[in-house]
């Protein structure tokens, strides 16, 4: 398998072509970048400052990267693909990096046979440092539709993908080995949640109190018989076993949510 025309043009056009090493806007530093987002990590050539290249050179790099990455993608990947959907997982993988692609939830969907959530999943990847970016959105709508589309590459590519303006690109380039899954606000975070768990703690002792009360059984094996504190026992039970219950929901979106 290989990138067909449609996921190269999503590559450049949301990588941007930069003909002058640049340094990480974060350190003002390594990792010099240069060409369509290549650094020194990728493999040759060494970015260093000061490195100039012509359009052409910057071209052959992208196609190095690009190999480098398709055989990242058909390591990970243990599902035939259309040369749509690889080409897809690729600019994706391209974008967030192969380790946040081996343990995303794009992955996982793709690898279970999954392939109707893929599109959505990511769609998620448009954050960095906890905002989201515009070109960001723009380059996973493009993916997506590359992914689920049964068109010919070559009729795709004869429509290009939204252009970033030159202000998204900044944000982009900024935002390499920084880009993040939205996973919305923690539940735990939200008024709801507390207020909910607030309600039906209060719910469970208003209800409970008087039939607690009558359960004779029960109480002789208790050390108290009041029925107030038989009340908050059981809520104090059920509120634990519904805060486990939140827990395990959470971790499981967090696992099948990036």
């Amino acid at each position: 398998m290989k990138v067909n025309a449609a996921g190269l043009a999503i590559i450049k056009t949301y990588e941007g072509c930069e003909v002058n090493a640049y340094p990480d806007p974060a350190t003002d530093g390594d990792p010099w970048t240069i060409g369509y987002g290549h650094t020194s990590e990728a493999g040759p050539p060494n970015v260093r400052k000061g490195m100039k290249i012509s359009k052409a050179r910057a071209d052959e790099i992208l196609t190095a990267d690009i190999g480098t990455f398709s055989r990242s993608v058909m390591r990970y990947v243990g599902r035939e693909l259309t040369d749509n959907q690889f080409s897809a997982l690729v600019s994706f993988a391209f974008n967030v990096g192969t380790g946040n692609f081996a343990k995303s939830s794009v992955l996982k969907a793709v690898n279970r046979g999954d392939f109707k959530s893929v599109p959505w999943r990511i769609q998620l990847w448009t954050k960095a440092n906890g905002r989201t970016l515009p070109g960001l959105v723009k380059r996973r709508a493009a993916e997506s539709h590359l992914f689920e589309s049964m068109e010919d590459a070559h009729t795709l590519f004869a429509a290009p993908p939204a252009q970033p303006t030159q202000a998204e690109l900044l944000e982009m380039r900024e935002a390499r080995g920084l880009i993040g899954p939205d996973l919305g606000k923690p539940i735990a975070k939200t008024g709801t949640f507390w207020g909910g768990l607030a309600a039906g703690a209060a719910g469970i002792f208003g209800a409970m109190k008087d039939t607690l009360y009558q359960i004779g059984d029960l109480r002789a094996y208790l050390p108290f018989d009041d029925p107030t504190w038989l009340s908050i026992t059981l809520a104090a039970i059920v509120g634990t076993a519904v805060v486990w219950i939140i827990h395990a929901r959470m971790k499981r979106s967090r696992e099948d949510g990036v």
